[in-house]
């Protein structure tokens, strides 16, 4: 149902694009997930590690930039090459720049863990559920220790059960996942704690 969405908003997204290529900025919504459905819906979950990125125009004059990972762990799904692009709708070629709002692409040289929705048919954003399925590895000065984070950064503490399916739109953090805030003395999980809550999840669908 998800990627349904996805591409219905799509569609009505390029209907704009060709039309105004021009114009900056096009609106967009999505839906708040649970993160036993990041886990369950994604095509393709792995971590990897951002080494590029380029922007191209397709022949109907839309632009989306290709983010390249390197591939260094899978945790669903088969891919076999050392490396992984994925098309994000917008980006800047020549003088032309378009933007989608509250897409966010990985910068070159992040680290994370990235929840995809489909490899064959990728959507305007490839995440599952945008920010949603983005999460952000970095290694805390205080400590040493490679903890992961949602997207906008803040650190991933543990989980819950969600026992009802979500029904608002997304603020960027699926349902079931607990956030530290300023302040607290909780520093989130580290990578090896996140991976083995994806594989538990994974082992009992």
């Amino acid at each position: 149902m998800f990627g349904e969405r996805n591409e219905m908003k799509t569609r009505v997204t390029l209907a704009i694009v060709i039309g105004f290529v021009t114009l900056p900025v096009f609106a967009s919504a999505v839906l708040q997930v649970g993160f036993d459905e990041l886990v369950r819906s994604s095509e393709f979950i792995f971590e990897g590690r951002v080494v590029s990125e380029r922007a191209e125009t397709d022949t109907k004059g839309v632009i989306r930039t290709y983010v390249t990972f390197e591939v260094m762990d899978v945790f669903k799904g088969v891919y076999s090459e050392r490396t992984l692009a994925l098309p994000y709708l917008g980006g800047t070629v020549g003088n032309q720049t378009m933007e989608v709002s509250d897409l966010h692409r990985p910068g070159v040289g992040e680290r994370g863990i990235y929840f995809v929705e489909s490899l064959a048919r990728p959507p305007a954003h490839p995440l599952y559920g945008w920010d949603q399925g983005h999460f952000i590895v970095r290694q805390e000065r205080t400590d040493q220790m490679e903890r992961v984070f949602t997207r906008s950064g803040k650190p991933v503490a543990g989980f819950q059960t969600v026992t009802n399916k979500p029904a608002g739109l997304s603020t960027g953090v699926a349902a079931g996942l607990l956030l530290s805030n300023a302040g607290e003395t909780t520093q989130g999980l580290t990578v090896l704690q996140f991976k083995q809550k994806v594989r538990e999840l994974l082992n009992t669908r």
